[in-house]
């Protein structure tokens, strides 16, 4: 046996004594060589042992981080469950966090409370909605009921213009329209607001002319101008593109609507509007547009005020000037919507300015206007239906048709339109909506699928909701004009569903 195989400790003893084991009897190598046997199996076993317990300890002190996590997590949850308690009762008193049973039956309680609270406010969300159902129904009837006669009163007071008045019966003609115009703004900025309000109000992107849009509505301002012998001026910058993509009617409506204000509180001196390119970046240009006057001004404190809903400066403004008070707002709203923000400057007796800047992608062609104006308007004794049960309605109708060169058959509601299509077979109908025995949509249905006639039908009605020229596309008319329509509108809606 080789000293070298031996365990440390049993080598170290023999080296100690002097002790030779290849010297010793066999006998006595083998006794040695069992006790060297049982040091090196102690040393295996203690490694053993060793590691086992290094082992243990490390899964012990695993298993205490994770309980420890769980602990901490727990109180935290606790703590929450207490905080969202305590948000839920009125009574908020102190909780034992050892009594859960408690806690949980609080917890029952308060939630039974807020369930109860929820069902109130589901039944309070059915009343509201109710009640706007029933304000749309209002607003609609209120509409028509509005605009029929309107539409009368401002057709008819245009025809006569062209008839021989005297001087006192212009300037009497003159009030009878513009009472009717101010009715059409008020109606109108109601029906927007309501629009805005729901959501249901968007814009369109389509190309249009700058220079186009400006020139009637300068040409219109600049009529009330010259009544109050104010001064209009108009400065655009050569450098903004005009062929543009966007709503041109919202803006027309928000210039329109800031130009009226300004005329209407300027007694003297000008209104000027000024149109500035402010950059471009790539296809997209912006535009600032602003609207000044040298009129009454606003004090500094009502600023804020005026673009609030039925809000004017101070309650005399009403009396004195008339108007809704939603004007400014509806601007502000449909500017917004535009991507701008509409801003004012104003002084008391030194007027205001109301400006904007809106962003506009450049047309890349040239605009061409779908439906140009034609110098004599001839319908070639074309047959035309006006299915209209309102007297007046008709009266102004016919005699736009009539001096449009058509030939015009009348019915005064929707069984008389069928038996009148299958008699003298017109190449177009004006279908009124709100008539007696067969509305409007009734009879567009029978023609469609009864008659299978596929004769244009451009819808009149009072009712200027979008979801009314929703319903007459859905029910299978052609075109939709509202009442009170403009004779060279109409016209233009004729010609353009008669050539399609």
């Amino acid at each position: 046996m080789e000293n070298r195989l031996l365990h440390r400790l049993l080598h170290r003893q023999l080296n100690k004594h002097g002790i030779n084991t290849a010297e010793l009897p066999k006998h006595l190598q083998d006794f040695i060589e069992a006790i060297n046997q049982s040091y090196l199996h102690f040393e295996d076993n203690r490694s053993l042992v060793e590691r086992a317990m290094r082992l243990s300890s490390d899964e012990l002190q695993e298993k205490n981080n994770l309980l420890r996590t769980q602990t901490s997590r727990q109180e935290q949850l606790i703590e929450k469950l207490k905080e969202a308690f305590a948000s839920l009762v009125v009574d908020k008193k102190q909780l034992d966090d050892s009594d859960l049973t408690g806690i949980a039956d609080q917890f029952k309680q308060a939630i039974s409370i807020r369930k109860k609270l929820e069902l109130d406010l589901i039944r309070a969300r059915e009343v509201a909605e109710a009640s706007l159902e029933t304000r749309k129904i209002f607003l609609a009837n209120i509409s028509h009921e509005v605009r029929t006669p309107l539409n009368a009163i401002i057709g008819l007071s245009e025809m006569l213009f062209d008839s021989h008045l005297t001087e006192e019966q212009v300037e009497y003609l003159d009030a009878i329209k513009a009472s009717g115009q101010g009715l059409l703004v008020i109606i109108n900025d109601i029906l927007d607001m309501t629009k805005l309000e729901s959501g249901k109000f968007s814009l369109e992107s389509i190309p249009f002319d700058l220079d186009a849009l400006l020139k009637p509505l300068v040409r219109a301002m600049s009529v009330k101008c010259e009544q109050k012998k104010v001064k209009l001026i108009l400065e655009k910058d050569v450098a903004v593109q005009t062929q543009l993509i966007g709503d041109p009617t919202r803006l027309t409506q928000v210039l329109s609507n800031l130009l009226s204000n300004a005329i209407k509180f300027t007694h003297e001196g000008y209104v000027k509007v000024t149109i500035n390119k402010v950059d471009r970046v790539g296809d997209l240009q912006t535009i600032y547009f602003g609207v000044k006057d040298t009129g009454v001004g606003i004090d500094h404190s009502k600023i804020l005020n005026i673009f609030e809903e039925f809000t004017q400066e101070d309650s005399s403004i009403t009396r004195r000037y008339g108007g809704t008070g939603l004007g400014l707002t509806i601007a502000k709203n449909l500017v917004e919507m535009m991507g701008g923000k509409l801003e004012v400057q104003s002084e008391k007796n030194h007027g205001s300015l109301f400006s904007f800047q809106v962003r506009f992608r450049i047309a890349i062609s040239s605009i061409r206007e779908d439906l140009p104006l034609e110098v004599d308007k001839d319908l070639l004794q074309r047959t035309i239906l006006l299915v209209e049960d309102n007297e007046l309605n008709r009266l102004l109708a016919i005699s736009l048709l009539k001096r449009w060169n058509a030939h015009v058959v009348v019915a005064v509601d929707g069984e008389e339109a069928i038996e009148a299509i299958k008699l003298h077979d017109p190449k177009l109908v004006l279908m009124d909506l709100q008539m007696p025995v067969l509305d409007g949509f009734q009879a567009t249905y029978k023609i469609r699928n009864e008659l299978q006639s596929t004769v244009p039908i451009i819808a009149l009605t009072a009712n200027a909701l979008e979801s009314e020229k929703e319903a007459c596309v859905g029910a299978g008319m052609n075109d939709y004009i509202s009442k009170p329509y403009q004779a060279e509108d109409l016209y233009l809606k004729i010609i353009k569903n008669l050539t399609a």
